[in-house]
């Protein structure tokens, strides 16, 4: 799992920097665990390539992944952009 894991985000980094953007552009990234179990691996994993302030994020276990997958993500990045904190106190 933790192979497949960091080979899916360098995947999503090579995209991104094709694109002249950077893994800090991901605003939103979901992924889909094999087994719940990897959780605590996917997270040491992600923390490898997101620093704070992290994308949202949404983890779901998926048994239907293509056989001899893991782990499978995709991310919604803003070009030209970097993640920031929202301000929740502004009303």
């Amino acid at each position: 799992f933790e192979a497949q894991a960091r080979q899916v985000f360098r995947n999503i980094e090579k995209i991104l920097h094709q694109h002249g953007a950077s893994m800090s552009s991901v605003v939103k990234l979901t992924a889909y665990l094999g087994n719940r179990d990897d959780f605590e691996t996917f997270k040491k994993v992600r923390a490898e390539f997101f620093t704070s302030p992290w994308p949202a994020v949404t983890a779901v276990q998926n048994s239907f992944l293509v056989e001899g997958m893991l782990f499978e993500a995709d991310a919604v990045a803003v070009a030209g952009g970097r993640r920031v904190l929202a301000d929740t106190d502004a009303h």
